[in-house]
């Protein structure tokens, strides 16, 4: 398992494909929010253009989670700044060439990973908080 020891934000999108490519023989399940996925989407162009094997995992719950702490903390305004509905991050994935999904259940889920285990690109699933 690798993480950024800072905590940056976006980091993992970028460092999913980089670890896949500084170690080919392993594959690389990438867990990111959909709200991280949206400092660093050229990751994926990047990715689809070198058909780099990474699975992309992205857990969507329409905020940046990460940011609306933060900014509790920090005492800043309430607004809605933070909601990020109605992107689609499917269709933002599509866009940039690559095999997409939405894991719809558990069985789904599983089987998205099981197939990116042996994948010759890259792929991006979604899973929708509910």
């Amino acid at each position: 398992m690798f993480y950024s020891a800072a905590g940056g934000l976006g980091w993992g999108l970028p460092a999913a494909v980089g670890l896949r490519l500084g170690c080919p023989e392993r594959p690389v399940v990438a867990l990111i929010g959909d709200g991280a996925m949206q400092y660093t989407p050229s990751g994926l162009w990047t990715a689809a253009r070198h058909q780099v094997p990474v699975t992309f995992v992205v857990c969507t719950n329409t905020k940046y989670g990460a940011l609306q702490e933060f900014s509790q903390i920090l005492h800043a305004p309430e607004g809605d700044y933070l909601d990020i509905s109605g992107l689609g991050v499917l269709d933002i994935a599509r866009g940039y060439g690559l095999e997409v999904h939405r894991a719809e259940s558990l069985e789904d889920f599983t089987d998205c990973v099981r197939k990116g285990m042996t994948a010759t690109g890259p792929r991006l699933f979604e899973i929708l908080e509910r």
